[in-house]
């Protein structure tokens, strides 16, 4: 009886809680549930358990805020995100930034030159993620090469063996001259 009222007493204390989550980020489990929504409880949370469960935000997911700031930390946040925030380009960057892979939740975003020439910008190897059609676009795959030049490998094949391509691409002339010289 009164214990287990004690015990909610606390696990609706927002103090009590922050103090918990960062000394063990699982402790959020325990939280009382309007709490498991609070921005700061969760941030601080997924900064103490690697294996943070986005799923957990639950109802914002569709708060583009929350999963701003959910895929700044961890860009395995975007799995989580409703599908509008997947493909919304100032949350696509933000998880870009950490992590390419984070496009593998964006299915329209990879089919739109605009966007990808701004991801790309960020993350050359972004490029892998890119659709058949933008992997052969030559502005888009120039983006991913100035930025990284690592990423041509991710063009077209006929975009690889393209001249400005390869002037662009400082990695490929560090490779033996073999390797990309016809």
């Amino acid at each position: 009886g009164m214990l287990l009222e004690l015990a909610q007493q606390l696990q609706a204390d927002r103090e009590v809680v922050l103090a918990a989550v960062r000394s063990d980020g699982k402790a959020v489990q325990l939280a009382d549930q309007q709490l498991r929504m609070d921005p700061v409880v969760l941030s601080s949370a997924a900064r103490r358990w690697w294996a943070f469960d986005w799923s957990v935000l639950g109802p914002l997911t569709c708060d583009k805020s929350v999963m701003l700031a959910a895929v700044e930390l961890d860009w395995r946040a975007l799995e989580f995100a409703s599908d509008d925030l997947k493909e919304d380009l100032e949350v696509l960057c933000a998880a870009v930034r950490k992590s390419p892979l984070a496009l593998r939740w964006a299915s329209d975003a990879r089919d739109v030159k605009d966007v990808m020439l701004q991801i790309v910008q960020l993350r050359g190897a972004a490029l892998q993620f890119a659709s058949e059609r933008l992997k052969d676009d030559m502005d888009v795959v120039l983006a991913a090469v100035q930025q990284d030049s690592r990423s041509l490998q991710f063009a077209s094949e006929q975009l690889r063996s393209h001249p400005d391509l390869l002037a662009a691409s400082r990695w490929l002339r560090s490779l033996p001259s073999r390797w990309w010289k016809k």
